[in-house]
């Protein structure tokens, strides 16, 4: 589902702005489990694991981000995690925002500790946040957002133009 999220997301923002948004798709990396002995903030060396220096490579160059997070059992998922479980000082000082999705809670929760863990990185959450509930009734066949979430639209465009504005400032 984060997939279809993700992508109504992106069109939602190119229709409402004309802005075109790049996407980072974690999955793309294919990152081991985090095992290392060395805390990412104390690495001297880049990352023996090209994976892992492409994952923190890609986020480093980007202005800011918008996580796409899902809410497995009441909480973040484990993928997510474990790619922030690298992270030393590639987010510093970026804008981030959140958009949410699962059952009735509509993702909320696992946006609570994602939130916690982004803290740790001195990022600027822009607080806004779109969260789609019920996510497996959300879309239509063609990725569209079915009637009932029209404010899930007018906060991502709010969304983006908040990111960019930290953008300016940072």
């Amino acid at each position: 589902m984060g997939e279809h999220v993700a992508q109504w997301f992106v069109r939602t923002v190119r229709q409402h702005t004309g802005r075109e948004l790049s996407v980072i798709d974690l999955r793309t990396f294919d990152l081991p489990m985090f095992t290392d002995a060395i805390v990412p903030s104390t690495r001297t060396e880049p990352h023996p694991d090209h994976r892992v220096r492409q994952w923190l490579s890609s986020l480093n160059d980007s202005d800011g981000l918008i996580f796409v997070n899902p809410e497995y059992n009441y909480g973040l998922a484990s993928g997510l995690k474990n790619g922030l479980d690298y992270v030393a000082h590639e987010l510093d000082n970026k804008p981030v925002g959140i958009v949410s999705y699962g059952g009735t809670a509509a993702g909320i929760r696992s946006s609570l500790m994602l939130r916690e863990t982004l803290k740790a990185f001195n990022v600027h959450d822009i607080g806004t946040q779109v969260a789609i509930p019920r996510v497996w009734e959300a879309f239509d066949e063609n990725g569209r957002l079915l009637s009932g979430n029209d404010q899930a639209e007018e906060l991502a465009v709010k969304m983006v133009e908040e990111l960019e504005k930290l953008v300016e400032c940072t």
